[in-house]
C-alpha cells in the first residue's frame, strides 16, 4: 500500500512561491480547490486520537491533530491512519512544511477550550487539511529554515513564561508557558477515562506531580502532568533537572475563597496536548507528542538535547545559554538568552543546594478543614458504607488511586518508625494508645496482623537510582521506594485505628503527620501531602496521648486509597471531621 510522504526540502523544490496559496484563501475556496500547495509552520499538536468501533476493520484507525499557520491566519491539519504512526514524532512544533494532494472538509473536532494562544493577529479558521495515504496519496514536506522564500514571512512561535511570582495574577484556565528547577518527582498515578456517558471505557490517564523552582519566590510551582497517551516518556523526568514546560494550563480553586488572604491552592497541568523530548546522561530518551514542550538540563555537565523544533537543548556550562535561532529552534549558543527567564532560572538553579526528593504520599489541593466547607468543595459527596469499604478497594487497579469518605469511631492510634518490626525491636508500649477498648479487644488479632509499608518520600540520589534502572524498557520497572530510604528510624508515621458505624468492620489507616501541632485532634484537620519532619519521642507522645479525648467521638473520615503494587493497598488517612 502506498503511503504519504514526509521529506525534508530545500526551498519549495518545484513549486513555485506564487503558486502557493494562503490558508485565508484556502478557508474561502475549499469547495472549488483541489489541495493547491500550502506552506504553513506547526504551532502545536495534539495526543493522537484512536477512534476505533466495535465491527469495523480499520487496520490504523487514527487521527493526529495539528495547529498549523502562515501570515493570513491558522487551521488545523489531520494526519489519517497509517501517516499517524509512521510520521507523527517526525513533525515538530516550529516546522515549516508543504502540504499538497490533501483534501479539506469543515472542522468536525470538538472545540479546544485549552488552545495554545495562536500569534498575534492571526485568527483560526474552522477547517481541516487532511492527509490520507489514498484517495488522494498525500504529501507533507518539511522545509529547510534557511531557504523559506522571505515573501512567505511566516509568523514566529511565541513564548508566554510566567515566573512563580506573578503566577497568582492570572485567571483559572489561562495557559501559559513555565519553567524551573524540578526538586520534587511524585510517583505515577493512573486514573479511568470515561466516555461521554461517564462509563469506564477501559483505558487510563496517567499523570504525576511535579514541584518545581525558579529565582523569582520562594514559593514552589505545582505541575499535574499526564503522560500522552502514546509513549511512555516521564518515568525518567529527575529532580535536578530544568524544565520549560509549554502550554500548561493554571488551575486557581478559588471556589472556597471566602478572605482575601485565602490561599488560592494555585497548580499548573498539562493540556491536551502535552510534548515532552529529551536525552540525558543515562542514555534514556524521553520522546512525545503535544505541544506542552518539556525538555530539561541537570547540574553535572551533563547535554540534554531534544528531537523537536521548538523544544530545549541545554548544557551545564557557565558560558552556554538558551537562545532562538530564525527557526525557532532552541539551541545551545555562547551569549546572552532570548529567553531571559531560562537563562535567569539556569543561573540560579547552580546555586541551589537543598534536598531533592522523589516518591511518596502527595495530595494536593489541601481539603478544607471545615466539614461545611468540605461539604462546597465536593458537591457531589457520596458516603462509603463500612460493607461497601473493602469493594471500593478491591475495585482499586495497579496504581490506580480513590478518594473514600467513610464514618467511623477511633480504636487506637500507634506510632510505628520504618525500621521497626516484630521480629527486629520490640514495640514501645508509650508509642500506643487504645481508645476504645472493647473494639479494639475484637479486633486485636487483625490489628497485631497488620504489616504496613509507609509511603515516605526518599532523597534523590541518582547514582542509585541509575542503578535500579539497568533493566529492558519493556519491564518499565519503577524505582521502589523501599530501595531507596534513608536508615532514619526516627522518621515514621501514625497508625490510626478505625471501626465503622454501621458495621465492625477495622479500616487501619497511616496518617503521614508533618505539622508542628501536637494536639491530634486538631491535627487530623489538616491535610498533608508529604512527611517533611522528622518528630522526637517527647512529641510524638503528646500526640498519642492526645487521642484519649477522641474516646466517644464520630468521625467523618477522608481516605485515599492507592494500590502500589498487585499485593497490596495503601490507605492514607488524608482528613477527617468530628460528627
Amino acid at each position: 500500500m502506498d503511503h504519504g510522504n514526509i521529506e525534508k526540502l530545500d526551498g519549495l523544490g518545484d513549486v513555485s512561491p506564487v503558486d502557493v496559496y494562503s490558508l485565508k484563501e484556502l478557508s474561502k475556496n475549499w469547495r472549488v480547490l483541489k489541495g493547491p500547495p500550502v506552506v504553513v509552520k506547526v504551532l502545536s499538536k495534539k495526543r493522537i486520537l484512536h477512534y476505533a468501533k466495535p465491527f469495523k476493520n480499520d487496520k490504523w484507525p487514527l487521527q493526529a491533530h495539528f495547529t498549523v499557520c502562515d501570515r493570513s491566519g491558522c487551521a488545523t491539519l489531520v494526519l489519517w491512519n497509517s501517516l499517524c504512526p509512521e510520521f507523527y514524532h517526525r513533525l515538530q512544533e516550529g516546522h515549516v512544511i508543504l502540504i499538497q494532494k490533501y483534501t479539506v472538509k469543515k472542522s468536525f473536532h470538538h472545540v479546544d477550550h485549552y488552545q495554545p494562544p495562536l500569534p498575534d493577529g492571526l485568527t483560526m479558521y474552522d477547517i481541516d487539511i487532511n492527509v490520507n495515504s489514498h484517495h488522494p496519496v498525500g504529501i507533507v514536506r518539511v522545509i529547510s529554515p534557511d531557504t523559506i522564500p522571505i515573501c512567505l514571512n511566516l509568523p514566529t512561535i511565541q513564548y508566554n513564561i510566567i515566573q512563580r511570582k506573578d503566577l497568582g495574577c492570572f485567571p483559572g484556565d489561562y495557559v501559559c508557558d513555565i519553567t524551573g528547577l524540578v526538586i520534587y518527582v511524585g510517583r505515577f498515578f493512573r486514573e479511568r477515562m470515561t466516555g461521554k456517558t461517564d462509563l469506564d471505557t477501559g483505558g487510563f490517564w496517567i499523570s504525576r506531580w511535579l514541584e518545581l523552582k525558579d529565582h523569582s519566590s520562594p514559593k514552589t510551582i505545582r505541575i499535574l502532568i499526564y503522560r500522552p497517551a502514546e509513549i511512555d516518556i516521564y518515568k525518567d523526568i529527575m529532580p535536578g533537572t530544568v524544565l520549560i514546560c509549554r502550554h500548561m494550563r493554571i488551575v486557581s480553586n478559588i471556589s472556597h475563597i471566602h478572605a482575601s488572604k485565602d490561599d488560592r491552592n494555585m497548580y499548573l497541568t498539562s493540556t491536551g496536548s502535552t510534548c515532552v523530548s529529551s536525552k540525558d546522561d543515562r542514555n534514556m530518551y524521553l520522546t512525545s507528542t503535544g505541544s506542552t514542550c518539556v525538555s530539561y538540563k541537570d547540574d553535572r555537565n551533563m547535554y540534554l538535547t531534544s528531537t523537536g523544533s521548538t523544544c530545549v537543548s541545554s548544557k551545564d556550562d557557565r558560558n552556554m545559554y538558551l537562545t532562538s535561532t530564525g527557526s525557532t529552534c532552541i539551541e545551545i549558543v555562547t551569549g546572552n538568552c532570548v529567553l531571559s527567564h531560562v537563562n535567569d532560572v539556569l543561573t540560579w538553579s547552580q546555586s541551589y543546594n537543598e534536598d531533592y526528593t522523589m516518591g511518596g504520599y502527595y495530595s494536593y489541593p489541601p481539603i478544607p478543614t471545615t466539614l461545611a466547607d468540605m461539604k462546597n468543595y465536593y458537591e457531589d459527596l457520596k458516603i462509603t458504607t463500612s460493607e461497601e469499604l473493602r469493594l471500593e478497594l478491591g475495585k482499586l487497579s495497579y496504581r490506580e488511586h480513590k478518594r473514600l469518605f467513610i464514618q467511623g469511631q477511633m480504636i487506637g492510634v500507634k506510632y510505628q518508625t520504618k525500621s521497626l518490626s516484630r521480629t527486629k525491636k520490640k514495640e514501645d508500649s508509650r508509642m500506643e494508645v487504645i481508645v476504645n477498648e472493647d473494639l479494639y479487644h475484637h479486633f486485636e488479632q487483625e490489628i497485631s496482623s497488620t504489616v504496613i509499608k509507609p509511603p515516605f518520600s526518599y532523597k534523590f540520589d541518582r547514582d542509585l537510582i541509575s542503578n535500579l534502572l539497568q533493566f529492558p524498557s519493556v519491564l518499565n520497572r519503577a524505582v521502589d521506594s523501599s530501595d531507596l530510604e534513608e536508615s532514619d528510624e526516627s522518621k515514621g508515621c501514625f497508625m490510626i485505628y478505625w471501626s465503622g458505624l454501621n458495621s465492625k468492620i477495622l479500616i487501619p489507616t497511616m496518617w503521614m503527620c508533618g505539622t508542628a501541632s501536637t494536639d491530634l485532634t486538631t491535627l487530623l484537620h489538616y491535610s498533608n501531602h508529604t512527611f517533611k519532619q522528622t518528630r522526637n519521642n517527647n512529641e510524638v507522645m503528646e500526640i498519642i496521648q492526645s487521642a484519649k479525648q477522641c474516646r466517644g467521638h464520630k468521625f467523618l473520615l477522608v481516605i485515599d486509597a492507592y494500590k502500589p503494587n498487585c499485593y497490596s493497598t495503601e490507605i492514607v488517612l488524608n482528613t477527617s471531621y468530628k460528627l
